[in-house]
């Protein structure tokens, strides 16, 4: 594999056939120009990457998603992480909410093997859990959110798949109060994960230790 910037600011990979062909046994392409990007500014589209961005549903109607960009600073090999991540959580055929509340991959970016970014499904939502957001929380909603995410991670884990940066930024809290699990890229973050153990059940625990703290 091999990178170069796109036009609109997001870092292309270069990606073998055997890579394409096994994305298209399990999720679907969108070449860039399937893909309309939104700005509430229109001068952001000068300083700022595409987050939020509509597409063609099969039945017709636009589909609004969130244009996830491949982190390629630790290299290409980890940029792959997220998308084969998905593949695994696809291929678990986890329940749906309010069983399990995981931001699920849509679709990728992508001209013929240059893949530009991921497409997850537009969550509207309040922000990302946050100990401030907690600490002005009613004590039921932590509950709820603290078994909602206990309850998702458990389902992950029965499958073998390992969430990674837990952590409580990558919690996202829908407009009708429900916390999402987000962000399968295999990294960590300093002071909820230890280097030792991530990418590790262990240190899925250490941080799921560490947000239900927050939420106590």
């Amino acid at each position: 594999m091999d990178s170069k910037n796109l036009d609109w600011g997001s870092p292309v990979i270069f990606v073998k056939q055997d890579f394409l062909d096994g994305l298209d046994c399990w999720t679907q392409s969108y070449h860039p120009n399937e893909v309309a990007i939104c700005y509430d500014n229109p001068r952001d589209i000068l300083i700022k990457p595409p987050k939020r961005v509509l597409i063609d549903g099969k039945d017709g109607s636009r589909v609004e998603c969130f244009f996830k960009r491949f982190e390629t600073s630790f290299g290409l090999k980890h940029a792959k992480m997220e998308p084969d991540i998905h593949k695994r959580i696809v291929q678990a055929q986890l329940p749906p909410p309010p069983k399990t509340f995981i931001c699920h991959l849509h679709g990728v970016v992508r001209d013929g093997n240059r893949l530009a970014g991921m497409l997850f499904i537009w969550i509207n939502n309040k922000g990302v859990l946050s100990k401030a957001r907690a600490d002005q929380s009613a004590v039921q909603l932590r509950a709820r959110w603290a078994t909602q995410i206990k309850d998702t991670l458990e389902m992950l884990h029965q499958r073998n798949i390992i969430w990674g940066d837990a952590k409580d930024e990558n919690i996202l809290i829908d407009m009708d109060d429900n916390a999402w699990i987000v962000d399968f890229g295999g990294s960590y973050t300093v002071g909820w994960v230890d280097e030792d153990k991530a990418g590790t059940l262990e240190g899925d625990a250490q941080g799921l230790a560490r947000i239900l703290d927050i939420l106590s």
